[in-house]
């Protein structure tokens, strides 16, 4: 039997951010590029404990979703901002 998950880091559908890059200047990576068959994915560490908390799914045609807490379709939109 495995032990629940003790925090959201352990949660396996977010990625560690660890390794990819510092873009705000503050010497610990926040960002990861990963793709997938159809979109770069740009996923950024937003509260510093190195795991992504946002996506901005970057598709052909230019459009731009965002993926996240903050983002989850409870609004009544489905995260498109900018159709391509």
């Amino acid at each position: 039997m495995s032990a629940a998950p003790r925090a959201p880091a352990s949660v396996p559908d977010r990625v560690d951010v660890s390794c990819g890059i510092d873009t705000d200047g503050d010497g610990r990576a926040d960002t990861a590029l990963t793709r997938t068959a159809g979109e770069l994915l740009v996923h950024t560490d937003l509260d510093g404990d190195g795991w992504a908390d946002q996506v901005v799914a970057l598709g052909p045609g230019g459009g731009v979703r965002v993926l996240g807490p903050d983002s989850d379709g409870s609004d009544g939109s489905d995260g498109e901002l900018w159709p391509g």
